[in-house]
């Protein structure tokens, strides 16, 4: 005859790693609950939900991680506290990830993507073109009417930029260090240009102007040297512009 199977002992550490798995899961929530409490926020709060994650959700993070491990590494743990330990361990970085996912729901909700440029919603702000484009000519849309700051810094590629008559100005620094633009050619609608526009475009040659010459901030052509064209019938023009000689387009070589 077998001997008496002696009755299962549980330690008093086989409870904990539910314990503990069910905490971190529960901090992990709380975490993400105060995420996605940023999202009308993100882009408007300036710094301010920075703080709020740093100092309450990730603390909560850390919890959570901690935890996990503790509950993991538990010898005497259950199989299924050591399940809900590595669940708590893999959504312990879920606030991070959810902001990420925020902040591109809320980039594709308030901006507009074509080929790589950024508009606003409404396409008629011109807000960000990629440096990484390969084109080397482009022409603004038609359904701009200004350009915003530092919207084509640094776009090596660009040889030459066509603004159309529905643009009325351009923002500070807009076309500053484009290393390799050669011309541009600016619609009658532009009446302000703003400062240090068209800086360090070394091989800038040419601006041509349809329209009577727009009002300008500081240095727009600073350490660029442009020759200005403008029709002969266009008004407010005299021999320089922004420090740069003015010619008529019939004099263009």
């Amino acid at each position: 005859m077998l001997p008496p199977i002696p009755p299962k002992r549980y330690s008093q550490k086989t409870p904990t790693s539910i314990v503990l798995g069910g905490i971190s899961i529960i901090s992990t929530l709380i975490a993400l609950r105060i995420t996605i409490s940023f999202y009308d926020y993100l882009h408007g709060l300036g710094a301010g939900w920075v703080f709020i994650f740093i100092f309450l959700v990730i603390p909560l993070m850390i919890v959570s991680f901690t935890l996990s491990m503790i509950g993991i590494r538990l010898s005497s743990g259950t199989l299924g506290g050591k399940k809900l330990c590595k669940i708590g361990l893999i959504l312990t970085f879920s606030p991070i990830l959810m902001i990420f996912i925020m902040d591109w729901m809320l980039d594709r909700k308030k901006f507009s993507y074509i080929d790589e440029v950024q508009f606003n919603k409404e396409k008629t702000v011109l807000i960000d073109y990629s440096e990484n484009k390969k084109e080397t000519n482009y022409k603004i849309p038609e359904s701009v009417n200004s350009i915003k700051n530092h919207a084509f810094l640094q776009c090596n590629n660009l040889t030459s930029i066509t603004i159309p008559k529905s643009v009325t100005s351009i923002g500070d620094n807009a076309f500053q260090f484009c290393a390799n633009l050669n011309s541009i050619t600016i619609g009658k609608g532009v009446n302000y240009i703003s400062n240090v526009a068209f800086a360090n475009c070394e091989n800038l040659a040419e601006v041509t102007f349809l329209g009577n010459a727009p009002k300008i901030g500081g240095e727009i052509f600073y350490e660029s040297t442009p020759t200005i064209y403008r029709k002969p019938e266009a008004k407010g023009w005299s021999d320089t512009f922004g420090g740069r000689p003015v010619k008529l387009i019939s004099e263009k070589p």
